[in-house]
């Protein structure tokens, strides 16, 4: 599918019509991924260009405020005194401005869809710890195990605190290691026992068995909602172990 660059808004021509067009084909596209229940990368990339959109109007409507105005007249009536921008905005701002104000509402519109389609997935994604759980929650495996439990994909998982610059937050990163049969003598306890045998470097790791009912795309939707909710389910325990 195509792309919308970082700098759609201004490269090229800045035509409002030619940008209705180039956001309407993008939105189009993604539309056509969320119909497939395919929400990554598309969705977060979605997000970020609706954020930068609003933070520009955000920018512009400020630089917009401080032009220097003209008292033009007063209604003693409705108590008001009218002023009038001593500035005159280019017609390429106007152009920009005009822009933004189509492209916000049809972004977020969108990504209600997307949210939708991610709330409706998380409610059919299972966790459950494997095993005792150790202290130490912030590293180990994650099992996840796909639809009609057939094939259970083994993950290592790390997660670590990184600042963003309005908050801090939480990021998981996961490796690949190897791919199981579900089978009656195969279960998840087995598995982790085979990946301590094998991998050697946890000798109790944290471990969470991951299933559900849904058959979503992997890679674009079952693993990275499983990660973000692995990151949610982690950190809840320890706050309840705290607490």
């Amino acid at each position: 599918m195509g792309t919308l660059n970082e700098n759609w808004l201004t490269e090229k021509l800045v035509d409002k019509e030619y940008k209705k067009y180039v956001l309407l084909a993008y939105l189009q596209d993604i539309g056509k991924q969320f119909d497939k229940t395919r929400l990554y990368p598309h969705f977060e990339e979605l997000k970020s260009h609706c954020d930068n959109l609003l933070n520009l109007q955000a920018h512009t409507n400020h630089m917009r405020r401080q032009f220097p105005s003209d008292m033009v007249s007063i209604s003693i009536d409705k108590n008001e005194i009218n002023y009038e921008k001593t500035v005159i905005e280019s017609s390429v701002m106007q152009e920009i401005r005009e822009i933004i104000q189509f492209a916000i509402p049809s972004m977020q519109a969108k990504i209600a869809d997307g949210h939708q389609i991610l709330e409706f997935i998380e409610a059919h994604i299972n966790i459950e710890p494997v095993g005792i759980t150790p202290l130490n929650t912030d590293e180990g495996y994650l099992m996840l195990c796909n639809p009609f439990r057939k094939l259970n994909f083994v993950f290592q998982y790390k997660i670590t605190l990184y600042k963003k610059p309005e908050e801090a937050s939480k990021y998981i990163h996961t490796k690949f290691i190897q791919s199981y049969n579900m089978t009656v003598s195969n279960t998840a306890e087995s598995i982790k026992r085979d990946v301590i045998r094998n991998l050697k470097r946890l000798p109790n790791p944290a471990t969470y068995f991951i299933e559900t009912d849904l058959s979503i795309p992997l890679l674009e939707s079952y693993l990275p909602i499983a990660k973000m909710m692995l990151v949610k389910y982690v950190s809840d325990a320890n706050a309840d172990m705290i607490n």
